[in-house]
This record gives structure tokens, C-alpha cells and sequence, in this order.
């Protein structure tokens, strides 16, 4: 029985290992490399085992890009994996869960480090440099009996040995990057709380204590009920920023946009404000989350409204705009970068131009899975400027083409097709302009 489960553990050891992984970590440049091929993987699950007494039962990280409960990782840059276990251990009167940190050297596979907590489930698992010196920490998160507590917990890792960080931080959802350009990453934590105030915590190391402590904290809506997309990237040239989308009441999206204000020394939530009358101008029904819309590093936020539609029309079937904005940390006013038609139903965006953008309609066909654009003359739509269809790849090249459409692109099974209109007088759409315009959202995920 122990070598059978030896040689599952094995192969589950190289199936991960060579499907790829990296770092969370925004500007981390140490991606997992896999072990060597020498019986590494036995050693390591020997010692394991050795550790455990045998008694053990593997836990796997439940929520970020990590969820092996074996992971393979260069934590000191020196082109050799360390390895990191995650299981528990079951006594008579309580269950202890082990975060295992093990080296090699020319001895052979030796333990690094074992640390130990009553937590019985990992939420997650991530490595960043967060005490800046240049190795990369493992930043752990345990669950507890409340759904929106976490408890946090750091190690560092250098010359073969391992050692917890004091921290004294819960959350509900973190991000890491480096918020206050002191040239190490900063822990962002997000924590939703129904008794008081939810929150957004800055936690940064601490050289001369060797701990990492908050340094500045602000509030978050209160409408928030749940986080649905959180990334981190460029506000502006000078500055990183935490774009949280998250769930309100209401079953709609609203953007918080958390930064650290470099010259107040305060971490700032530049979408909210306590005040009775205020209203976050973000909040929307669609699922379009905060990105780079136009790969300029600097992340754009959305808002949302329907294409102009007179008022008997069933909305339902009316287009969504949305309107992609930067933020002004001066004026804390949203700035509109570009415009895009947003199709749901297909995944899509199709971007207008300036002088298009107050003059066009479209509407959603969902039936023959078309959305169409029209010339909006300020009281109704006239003219037909273009139909976008999408068709199964076989039905494009036979159904698609008697049709009249040309392919725009083609993603798995799908076929992106379009047809132009011709009038007399109103604008016509080139097959350049609309390859340039049409975006697909995947193209768009930011990690």
C-alpha cells in the first residue's frame, strides 16, 4: 500500500510539474521550473513521509492560480526547485495541517521547514518577494469558520532554512504588488465585514522588526457582498493600483479602486466616499470586468449604458456600450479612453470610433446570433451599417459564405463573420477598420 501510494504521489508530481505554473506576483520574473529526473520525486515524498509518521492525507490549496497540494518552485533563484507540501496530519484529540518546505543540496532532499497550524483548509497559496530580499516568500492563506476570514501567514526562505514572519492579518481576498514604489511587493488585503466596516489593509515589511505590520487602511463599500475580479497593474505611469470588482446587494458590479497616495502616505479608495448622496458611477449589470483595454499597461475601468434606443423598444434586445475610463488622482474624475459595443452572448467587444460613437445604435439578434449596427440620426436608427454574425466554423465556409459575410476571425469552433451595408450618404465601414475594431474578451484576461 505505501509503495502504491508512493508512485501515485509521483505521478502526480510530474503531471504538475510540467504543465507550467508562475508566480503571482505581478512583476515576478522566477517561473516553476520541473525537477530532474533523478528520483527527486521519490525523496522528497520519502520525506514526507518520514515527517508525517506516515499519517497523512494531502490538502490542496481551494482559491488562487496554485492549487496543488505538491508544488515544485525556485524560491531562491538559483535555477534548482525547492519543494512545498501542504497536508494534515490526524492525532487522537485534534488535526494539525503541515506547510512542509524542503532543499536539496548534494546530500540529497532535507527539510527546510515545517510549520503548523489547527486550520484544517488552505485558501491559498502564493510567492512574492515581499521582504525585498530577492528571494521569493511563501505567502499562505488558512480558512477558518467564517467564509470571509482568512487567516494570513508568511515564510521566508533562504540558505536552506525556513521562518514564519509575525503577522497578525485576517482577509477575505489579497492581492500583491508593489503599491508604495519601495522597490519590495506589499500585501493588499481586502476584508469584507457585516458588523462594521469593510476594508482595504496595506501590509508591508518591516526591516528593522523583521515583521509585516499595516501601514495604512481604507474603507470599502459596504455594498459589496462579494469580490468577482481583482487585479493589479498601472493607475497611471507613477502608481499601482487594486481594481476590485466586486458583487453588490443589488446583484451588480461596482469597481473600488484602491491605490496608495505617494505624497500623503495613505492608501486610498478612490470609488468611494461615506457620503449619504454619493453614488459609485461604475456600478452596472453587465459581467465587464476592469483591464487594459488598449495594451498600454495602464488599466482602464468600465462603465456601462445601452446604445440609444427610443423609448417602446424592448431593451432587452438593445446593445450594451461600454465606456472605458482612466483615473484622474487630482480630480478623482473617471477620464473616457474609448468606446465599445459589448456582445454577451458571444464574447466580444467591437470598438466605435469618436465620430461614431454619439451617431451609431445596434442591436442584438438572438436568434440568427447577429448583432446589428445602425446610424442613429438622434431620435431613431436609420440606415444599416453592419451585422456581425457568428457561425459554427463548418457553417461559415459553406452557409456563411452564400450568406454574404467575410470572416473577421475564427477562435476554436466559432467564426467571426461580417457584412457591410452600402448607403447613399451614411458611413461606410471598411474590412480594415473592422478587423482593427473587433476584440474578443479572452483577449483581455489579466492574470
Amino acid at each position: 500500500m505505501k509503495s502504491k501510494l508512493k508512485l501515485i504521489l509521483i505521478a502526480f508530481i510530474l503531471l504538475f510539474t510540467t504543465s507550467g505554473c508562475s508566480p503571482i506576483s505581478a512583476d515576478s520574473t522566477n517561473l516553476m521550473r520541473p525537477p530532474k529526473a533523478t528520483g527527486d520525486e521519490e525523496k522528497i515524498i520519502e520525506l514526507i513521509e518520514k515527517n508525517s509518521g506516515n499519517n497523512y492525507k494531502l490538502k490542496y490549496p481551494e482559491n488562487g492560480s496554485i492549487r496543488s497540494a505538491i508544488v515544485m518552485y525556485d524560491l531562491d533563484g538559483d535555477s534548482q526547485n525547492e519543494a512545498i507540501a501542504f497536508y494534515e496530519t490526524s492525532g487522537t484529540a485534534d488535526t494539525t495541517t503541515h506547510i512542509l518546505i524542503m532543499y536539496e543540496n548534494s546530500e540529497g532532499w532535507n527539510l527546510a521547514g515545517d510549520a503548523q497550524t489547527k486550520n484544517t483548509n488552505i485558501d491559498r497559496v502564493e510567492f512574492s518577494d515581499v521582504t525585498g530580499d530577492k528571494n521569493l516568500d511563501i505567502i499562505v492563506g488558512y480558512k477558518t469558520f467564517n467564509s470571509n476570514v482568512n487567516q494570513l501567514n508568511v515564510y521566508t526562505y533562504t540558505s536552506g532554512k525556513s521562518t514564519p514572519i509575525e503577522i497578525s492579518q485576517t482577509y477575505t481576498d489579497l492581492v500583491i504588488n508593489d503599491f508604495n514604489n519601495d522597490l519590495k511587493n506589499d500585501i493588499l488585503t481586502l476584508s469584507i465585514n457585516t458588523e462594521t466596516n469593510s476594508n482595504a489593509s496595506l501590509l508591508s515589511y518591516n526591516e528593522s522588526n523583521k515583521t509585516i505590520n499595516s501601514v495604512s487602511a481604507t474603507e470599502i463599500d459596504n455594498a459589496i457582498t462579494s469580490f468577482d475580479s481583482i487585479i493589479s497593474g498601472k493607475l497611471n505611469k507613477e502608481q499601482t493600483a487594486a481594481f476590485i470588482d466586486g458583487i453588490v446587494a443589488t446583484d451588480k458590479i461596482c469597481t473600488q479602486l484602491i491605490y496608495f497616495d505617494l505624497q500623503s502616505n495613505q492608501l486610498i479608495n478612490g470609488l468611494y466616499s461615506d457620503s449619504t448622496d454619493y453614488v459609485n458611477p461604475t456600478i452596472r449589470d453587465g459581467k465587464t470586468y476592469c483591464t487594459d483595454i488598449d495594451k498600454n499597461e495602464i488599466i482602464e475601468i468600465p462603465t456601462l449604458t445601452k446604445m440609444p434606443h427610443t423609448s417602446n423598444e424592448n431593451e432587452e434586445y438593445v446593445a450594451t456600450k461600454a465606456i472605458w475610463n482612466t483615473f484622474d488622482t487630482t480630480t478623482k474624475n473617471l477620464i473616457e479612453v474609448s468606446n465599445m459595443i459589448v456582445n454577451y452572448n458571444f464574447a466580444y467587444y467591437f470598438e466605435l470610433s469618436d465620430n461614431l460613437k454619439d451617431t451609431t445604435t445596434a442591436q442584438i439578434g438572438t436568434q440568427d446570433n447577429s448583432m446589428t449596427i445602425y446610424e442613429w440620426n438622434g431620435e431613431k436608427a436609420n440606415n444599416k451599417l453592419l451585422t456581425i454574425k457568428v457561425y459554427n466554423s463548418e457553417e461559415w465556409s459553406t452557409t456563411g459564405k452564400n450568406d454574404g459575410y467575410s470572416l473577421i476571425k475564427e477562435n476554436g469552433s466559432s467564426a467571426y463573420c461580417c457584412k457591410i451595408y452600402e448607403n447613399k450618404g451614411s458611413y461606410k465601414f471598411t474590412e480594415n477598420e473592422i478587423q482593427k475594431s473587433f476584440k474578443l474578451f479572452s483577449e483581455f484576461i489579466i492574470n
